[in-house]
């Protein structure tokens, strides 16, 4: 057969690829999108050095073999998989206010993930209720300064400015209050050093990290708010942070967003709607702010009103595409992440629910009671 491909082929750069099962999960930085692949193109993609084709003869001597890995080859470079020069500059780390203030108080320092924040503000009042509206971590900073510095500058026509790595303009404190735990989510979302995944997450009585992920609206935060009030200790309801080095969850530890239809399932009236203080929803809630333990166990959920509760395990493959579809940062941790959310999708249960009632959902779990059927 006459190849009418190219004699030679290279992965373009800022590709990323991790074998998994038969094939690969591949992680493209320059589009950002994320591809799962078989055995002949993962073995088409294995190294990162210019491949002559010569080196599949043995695969060519048969021509169906050598059609599919010419068809491979050009679906490849469609999707800019092989053969492209085009690079993405690495993305900036997440940072602090470069204001110059010695002078205005300081707040006590929050962890979120593997980093510290502390607020600094000129108005103590307003100091004061940040720090009460996101809950002072009893240990401070342990005498140390935060990893980086808030800078919070009220108006005198009421708006409130905050600056960071970027500048909010608030439009008034209600506002800027309600807004908070979003500029932290966008915080955490820039980690180069966890992978970072859309679920929240709580410790059980029992010591299990569960953490309970999926699109906005399938009932996470609800969930996790149900798993607090039983008393399970807090970690996040919106992102969870998975250590590269370390492969320990780290924590995310802002206000709960619950909507008013969460609040009333609750049955609970927060102080700051939509944001909710884990002591709101249980007085003697605990909140990890430290390193804890590797996840356990994942749980999908997806409210339907009224459904009966039902559980199916999913299988490696199913986890694995739930789980990169829920990483925020592969642009950050790149081929790190891309094999920390593959090893978690390999070695960690994975149950995809289907429920009626958040508290019903709850108590099973804790009970270990969610009888499951397997997929895949």
């Amino acid at each position: 057969m006459t190849s009418t491909v190219a004699a030679t082929f290279q992965r373009s750069p800022d590709v990323d690829l991790v074998p998994f099962g038969d094939g690969a999960w591949i992680y493209d930085a320059v589009t950002g999108v994320v591809h799962r692949v078989g055995q002949m193109a993962a073995r088409l993609l294995a190294g990162d050095q210019p491949v002559a084709l010569a080196e599949f003869s043995a695969d060519l001597a048969d021509l169906s073999v050598a059609a599919e890995i010419e068809r491979g080859l050009e679906v490849l470079r469609q999707v800019g998989l092989i053969d492209r020069t085009e690079r993405v500059p690495p993305p900036v780390p997440a940072s602090g206010s470069n204001l110059d203030d010695p002078q205005s108080p300081i707040g006590a320092a929050h962890r979120f993930l593997d980093r510290s924040v502390a607020f600094r503000c000129p108005d103590l009042d307003l100091l004061t209720t940040v720090e009460h509206h996101l809950g002072v971590d009893p240990a401070g900073s342990g005498g140390h300064p935060a990893d980086v510095v808030f800078d919070i500058r009220p108006k005198v026509d009421g708006r409130v400015v905050l600056r960071a790595s970027e500048t909010w303009d608030f439009p008034d404190r209600a506002g800027f209050l309600r807004q908070l735990p979003g500029v932290l989510n966008d915080f955490v979302a820039r980690s180069h050093t966890a992978v970072v995944l859309h679920a929240g997450s709580v410790i059980t009585p029992d010591g299990r990290v569960v953490a309970v992920t999926g699109h906005s609206g399938s009932g996470k935060s609800t969930l996790v708010a149900a798993l607090v009030q039983r008393g399970c200790t807090y970690l996040s309801d919106e992102f969870t942070g998975v250590g590269l080095s370390s492969g320990l969850t780290l924590a995310h530890p802002k206000p709960l967003e619950l909507n008013q239809l969460s609040c009333d399932l609750l049955e609970i009236s927060p102080q700051s709607p939509p944001n909710v203080r884990p002591a709101e929803l249980n007085p003697r809630a605990i909140v990890a702010r430290q390193p804890s333990p590797p996840v356990s166990l994942v749980i999908a959920p997806t409210f339907e009103a009224r459904a009966p509760l039902t559980a199916t395990r999913m299988s490696a493959e199913e986890a694995a595409r739930l789980l990169l579809d829920q990483t925020v940062n592969l642009s950050r941790t790149r081929r790190d992440g891309l094999a920390a959310v593959c090893e978690m999708a390999r070695t960690v249960p994975a149950i995809a629910v289907v429920h009626g009632d958040a508290g019903q959902l709850a108590d099973a779990l804790l009970a270990r009671e969610l009888g499951t059927s397997t997929t895949g």
